[in-house]
């Protein structure tokens, strides 16, 4: 039994998370058929349930417990280099004894050390939980993640100290490499789309049973998926800067139902139950003129429901990284308004370069007329799509094979 404990992803209340998981178990089965799953979450009570059912064992600590773990490995670390054995130090703690056990650790968080996300503390936390299993001995990976930039000097440091000691980066972008590559850390690199790619929707059926709760019964249908993540960058500005993305958003909306009499569906992806992406639907929708043609998604599904409710829709806007993933991978036509390199690099991948804008630069009329040309050509898009994904899917697998190599 190969076992392989995953580090950074949540199953709850966010797309991202569970789509990373699923996608990535499905990836090494198919390499590595003995593997055996564990993910350390810093949620165990809430992901324990949807975990048990993707046949995944979860470990959780409490930050105590966490601070424990690291000060036990390193007293263990510098025993061992005195030639001095105590296994004892691990055994009491099950965080390292799941470390311990593990032939593997995996990170699977979507997006690390980088200055969209600037923070110090963060940044040694994740290097930290890779660095227990360097320090024990394991082998540690990065999965199908993007890094970077890193011109903040927290940012450079902490990636070039952490990163450099990793066994297999597996970047999901070409620029992710880039730059890694500009802090030094080229050899160890390999460049595979998202491992998301490959999540497999829903039964037809379930989605069927979907689209009745959500009253989603008339064609044509336009998802559109905001995030908190905008909504945030904008705050602190005044106020017409600060709303000019939601009001953009409700705009778009009310020109889509009145020029192709649609049904527009707001997905989010986080639904934390504070400041969220339903927050953010929330504020669109109050700006909405007609609101009789505007679903608004606020019950929790998973992860494969979500795609397969996005493969449904005639076209996608989409401003959520996952739920780009899950639409241009089922063939839906999609727009991007997004606010990192990582929108940039999917829809190059997927051919569509045409169709991404940053939500700094966008217009609201660039908006409408991008928006016309996605729908006057979506089925040439479509077709575009079915071409590129299985090509894109295979490359997915193929990661699975650099993991197995690591173990061999």
């Amino acid at each position: 039994m190969t076992k392989i404990l995953f580090i950074g992803a949540s199953l709850t209340k966010n797309m991202g998370g569970p789509s990373l998981l699923i996608s990535t178990c499905k990836i090494l089965k198919a390499h590595i058929p003995d593997a055996e799953f564990t993910l350390w979450s810093s949620t165990p009570v809430r992901d324990s349930e949807k975990a048990s059912v993707y046949g995944v064992k979860v470990i959780g600590t409490l930050r105590h417990g966490f601070r424990s773990a690291v000060a036990r490995c390193l007293l263990w670390a510098a025993l061992q280099k005195l030639r001095l054995n105590k296994p004892g130090l691990l055994n009491k703690n099950n965080l390292l004894q799941e470390y311990t056990a593990a032939d593997i650790i995996i990170d699977i968080m979507g997006i690390s050390f980088t200055d969209f996300f600037p923070g110090w503390k963060q940044n040694i936390v994740d290097g930290v939980r890779l660095s227990i299993g360097g320090l024990l001995g394991k082998p540690a990976v990065k999965f199908t993640q993007d890094m970077g930039p890193f011109h903040r000097m927290s940012t450079r440091y902490a990636a070039k100290f952490f990163l450099s000691k990793l066994n297999l980066i597996i970047a999901r972008s070409v620029a992710t490499q880039t730059y890694l590559k500009d802090i030094g850390i080229t050899g160890r690199v390999h460049v595979r789309p998202d491992s998301a790619f490959v999540l497999d929707p829903a039964p037809p059926e379930r989605i069927d049973e979907i689209m009745h709760q959500e009253n989603l019964n008339k064609r044509p249908i336009i998802g559109i998926t905001p995030t908190i993540q905008i909504d945030r960058r904008l705050s602190g500005k005044n106020i017409e800067v600060q709303n000019k993305y939601t009001a953009m958003m409700a705009q778009i909306a009310d020109y889509l139902i009145e020029t192709l009499n649609s049904v527009v569906v707001f997905i989010p992806n986080e639904t934390s139950g504070d400041y969220d992406d339903i927050y953010v639907i929330k504020k669109i929708f109050v700006n909405v003129k007609n609101k009789g043609n505007i679903r608004m998604i606020t019950a929790e599904y998973s992860a494969e429901e979500l795609k397969g409710l996005i493969g449904t829709c005639d076209l996608l806007i989409g401003s959520r990284y996952h739920s780009v993933i899950a639409a241009t991978s089922m063939c839906v036509p999609t727009l991007v308004i997004g606010w990192g390199h990582k929108y940039n690099e999917v829809m190059k991948t997927v051919g569509l370069s045409d169709f991404e804008f940053d939500f700094n630069a966008i217009t609201y009329e660039q908006l409408q007329r991008e928006v016309a040309r996605l729908w006057r050509d979506r089925e040439k898009i479509r077709s575009l799509l079915a071409l590129k994904i299985p090509a894109i899917k295979e490359t997915v697998m193929s990661g699975g094979r650099l993991v197995k190599n690591i173990l061999s």
